[in-house]
């Protein structure tokens, strides 16, 4: 009992120590930052100790927020909900797609950084994805409050601004050339987004 109990505060510890992470990223940016790029890690452990249980949170608070809950058409007032195992497939293609996006889009920023007399290995790469973007997983939890959409879309507008001064901190590329990585950084993972959303489509269409 007395090793369980001590598991189970190590546990609630490491949660409080992650989330209090997140909320640094949104008041200390610049000098989590520079945490983060001086933490020894690798890409299994990135996985294993953040991405895998963070990137869920989303898709959890979409199947209730969905299946539960309803959405509210703005005109006519009608709340719409999901069959329950439509919101499943949905929530585990979500989970599924967001893990897979994470890698791709740390593979794309390490090439790039490269051509823009960079240097970032996809350790770096992802740390910028996944960091950049945690304040707003942790802030999805807000979808299934009342007027909490709103908070949660600026908190996603803010991540943008996040994986600015990350990409700065982890990419090595120069000063005058970093702009111009940002902005193709973030056209690419989007474009890379959309075009497997596109190929996904028939699934969502089927399982509704």
């Amino acid at each position: 009992m007395e090793h369980t109990a001590q598991t189970a505060t190590c546990s609630a510890d490491k949660v409080k120590s992650m989330l209090q992470r997140a909320v640094s990223l949104l008041t200390h940016s610049e000098k989590t930052w520079e945490e983060i790029k001086q933490e020894s890690t690798s890409v299994g452990q990135l996985y294993k100790e953040w991405i895998v249980p963070f990137a869920a949170i989303s898709p959890i608070m979409s199947l209730i927020k969905g299946t539960f809950i309803g959405y509210t058409v703005p005109v006519s007032g009608q709340v719409i909900t999901t069959p329950f195992m439509a919101g499943v497939v949905g929530a585990l293609v979500q989970y599924a797609i967001g893990l897979g996006l994470m890698y791709v889009a740390a593979v794309i920023l390490s090439q790039l950084a490269s051509k823009f007399g960079g240097s970032m290995d996809i350790v770096a790469g992802l740390k910028n994805v996944f960091f950049a973007a945690l304040p707003s997983m942790v802030a999805s939890v807000l979808m299934i409050v009342p007027m909490g959409s709103l908070l949660y879309i600026l908190v996603g507008l803010f991540c943008i601004y996040l994986f600015y001064l990350g990409s700065k901190k982890l990419s090595n590329v120069p000063a005058e050339k970093h702009l111009g990585f940002f902005v193709l950084s973030v056209i690419a993972i989007l474009a890379v987004n959309f075009l497997i959303s596109l190929l996904l489509l028939p699934l969502f269409m089927v399982s509704a």
